[in-house]
């Protein structure tokens, strides 16, 4: 082509010692048209400068396109060839500020090179449909996404998800501001669901009079759809009206184990173990979101309560200072020479300011206050507003809330206030918060943190290893050894670190982290093997997740405690847990090596009561504050009978003086009925695997027990 069109003749090829490049078939062709063929010594890449900053020009600009238009990955090819059209396009400073294409037309003796006016990558794009390509109820335009421009054509390129079809054409109406991908899924993390759903006839489609390149293949699942009145519009009002697409229709089935049909959540399957879930379950479907008040005496609200998401945009610069701050100039602020000693008053909270966060929160709390709200006692971060029989509730985690309500005329005015108050962005419906992924069916509310557990297989290398059964080995006790094998400090902390997250929604994991997290001043070999194991049952289940039922006929606080008494092998001290159960659905759960050395297994099971008694009594006050009042008492399961006996009787001074503040504490819950302590056998106490380490059979029982399933896995 450099022969044939620029009439130049290529003298020397530089490379590096790439296999394509020293090839024998590509040495053989230099060689017979005698081009020299220079190659840069081995990891030395600078001495081809030139192609390596190209290279990453291109990969940088690539990946900011991608990035800003939320495109999926696979769309990388059609940015590339986006991105060098524009570059050759755009002045340089190293050829005098002329463009590419400029410079190689006054150069040698060039055609011209085709120029279109450039268009956001990744936006919508309305390609208009002639007459003789639909019907007088038809839709007179697709909506595609913009990704790019002809090489060999005048006209512009287009991809239609639905189809999967690329179009060429100059017959379109471009929308700048809006792009075609969904932005609220990207700022969450959310993984990408490329092929969105527009209501139209396939007929459409396939007599459009453009271009179609034959190498994009069709997908074989667009079937027929249907067109409703209400659903035709005018190009100009963005034509079409987009609907989550499910990747077949499942029928409901009466099972007792929940399985990913019933979630109806459609995904791409790469291997059995890296199938990657997509968004989940009809979102138009009314459902009750709420965990903690589901199965609890029903408040006398009229309407079902609405799962919402906001986020705040530079939520720290909303904060006010109560105090005076002063900040040093920052580099590159010009001025004079005479100034060089002043620094900066702060007017209002800044990032990477201690006093930012609490600032923020602050003049958050205030604004809440003023329009109606009253913080929750039991939480400082939950505000809840009722009137009339109607309830909206709002909770804050730094500049990501969620908002839940049966009054969608309160939950309009709450967020028209906090428009006005900061810079708002609706994230609609709940589908992913905070690293945790939210699925909805009739069988209830699935949260699971999938997409992280296999970010954390990929990125530690441990995708390909073998599952296990179990987070712990059997009957495992870890240990400080005087000549332990010492290993990557760091590593084992950054670990362990992103390990913890997980177990906001895998109480699975509770007792492994509570065991491996103890050694981190100090980590040995046995200590990170016994991370891996953690990584590798992962690895068995990264789906598995928590299910929440609606369960009405089940009103109760259910609680169930238990301790391994001097455990731990270097100190002798006792680790305790804690399950705790509202409406039948496991809502909190702890397991933690206690501070202090336990005298006896009656001792540490009975400081474990004291803790299990706290966290009741703290659920018990948030759901009042919710306004679901229960005067069933807290049942709490222990299954030390010497405990239990404590519990319930004074006259054991000599026993229990050490522990005499719980024991007054138990006491007097239990006479005003606020707390039970039903006999329960040991071999049904749930919170057995908070603290030690058991069987693969008794986990598997236990776990089905707490209402744990993987709903990604194979039914």
């Amino acid at each position: 082509m450099i022969h044939t069109q620029y009439n130049a003749r290529i003298q020397v090829l530089r490379s590096d010692n790439g296999g394509e490049y020293l090839s024998a078939e590509l040495q053989q062709y230099l060689k017979a048209h005698g081009i020299i063929h220079q190659t840069t010594c081995s990891n030395t890449p600078q001495q081809n400068g030139v192609a390596e900053r190209k290279n990453r020009h291109l990969l940088e600009v690539v990946r900011a396109s991608l990035i800003e238009a939320h495109l999926p990955l696979s769309h990388w090819g059609e940015a590339l060839i986006s991105v060098a059209y524009l570059i050759n396009r755009v002045p340089s400073r190293t050829i005098d500020y002329q463009t590419p294409s400029q410079a190689l037309v006054e150069a040698i003796v060039a055609p011209v090179l085709p120029n279109l006016p450039p268009h956001v990558f990744g936006c919508v794009a309305f390609v208009h449909l002639h007459k003789h390509q639909r019907n007088k109820l038809s839709p007179r335009a697709l909506r595609c996404v913009f990704v790019g421009y002809a090489a060999h054509q005048k006209g512009y390129r287009y991809y239609h998800p639905p189809t999967r079809k690329m179009f060429i054409t100059l017959d379109v109406v471009f929308h700048r501001d809006l792009m075609y991908f969904s932005t609220e899924s990207e700022l969450q993390g959310e993984h990408q669901k490329e092929i969105q759903t527009l209501d139209y006839d396939d007929e459409l489609a396939e007599n459009v009079d453009v271009h179609i390149s034959e190498d994009t293949q069709i997908s074989e699942d667009v079937g027929n759809l249907d067109i409703s009145e209400d659903e035709l519009s005018e190009p100009e009002n963005q034509v079409g009206k987009i609907v989550e697409e499910s990747s077949q229709e499942h029928a409901e089935t009466d099972v007792v184990t929940p399985s990913q049909s019933e979630f109806d959540t459609p995904h791409v399957t790469d291997t059995p173990q890296q199938s990657l879930a997509e968004d989940a379950l009809e979102p138009h479907r009314k459902q009750l979101p709420q965990h903690l008040t589901r199965g609890i005496p029903k408040p006398t609200y009229e309407t079902e309560l609405c799962s919402k998401q906001f986020d705040v945009k530079n939520a720290f610069l909303h904060g006010k200072l109560s105090e005076e701050v002063y900040m040093e100039l920052p580099p590159g602020c010009m001025m004079p020479k005479t100034d060089s000693q002043k620094v900066c008053k702060l007017q209002k909270a800044l990032y990477g300011l201690k006093q930012s966060p609490r600032a923020w929160f602050g003049r958050f709390t205030k604004s809440m206050r003023a329009f109606g709200y009253h913080q929750s006692n039991s939480d400082h971060t939950l505000f809840l507003k009722k009137k009339q029989g109607k309830i909206t509730a709002l909770i804050v985690y730094v500049d990501d809330m969620v908002v839940t309500e049966n009054d969608p005329e309160e939950r309009e005015a709450l967020q028209g206030h906090l428009s006005r108050e900061f810079k708002m962005k609706d994230l609609g419906s709940l589908k992913y918060f905070l690293g945790i992924e939210v699925s909805r069916s009739k069988k209830g509310i699935f949260l699971s943190q999938r997409k992280y557990a296999l970010d954390l297989l990929r990125e530690t290398g441990m995708l390909a290893c073998q599952p296990v059964d179990t987070p712990v080995e059997e009957g495992l006790k870890l240990r400080i050894e005087s000549n332990q094998v010492p290993v990557d400090k760091g590593r084992y902390q950054r670990l362990v670190g992103r390990l913890m997250y997980l177990a906001h929604t895998r109480p699975d994991l509770a007792y492994a982290l509570s065991i491996v997290s103890q050694y981190m001043h100090n980590p040995g070999e046995q200590h990170m093997n016994a991370v891996l194991r953690i990584l590798r049952y992962l690895k068995s289940a990264p789906g598995q997740g928590i299910l929440f039922t609606k369960n009405e006929d089940h009103q109760s606080v259910d609680v169930y405690t238990d301790a391994d008494w001097a455990g731990a092998v270097d100190d002798r001290r006792s680790t305790s847990g804690y399950f705790t159960f509202v409406g039948g659905n496991l809502v909190t759960w702890r397991s933690k090596k206690k501070n202090v050395v336990a005298r006896s297994s009656a001792e540490a099971e009975f400081r474990g009561i004291a803790l299990g008694v706290c966290e009741a009594l703290w659920l018990r006050l948030l759901l009042q504050d919710l306004g679901c009042v229960s005067k069933q008492p807290i049942k709490l399961y222990c299954d030390n009978k010497a405990a239990c006996d404590i519990a319930h009787n004074l006259v054991q001074h000599d026993r229990t003086k050490h522990v005499e503040i719980d024991r007054f504490f138990i006491k007097e819950k239990l006479d005003e009925k606020i707390v039970e302590l039903p006999h329960i056998r040991s071999e049904d106490q749930l919170a057995d695997i908070l603290t030690k380490a058991v069987s693969s059979r008794v986990f598997s029982k236990f776990l089905s027990k707490l209402c744990m399933w993987d709903i990604y896995a194979p039914t």
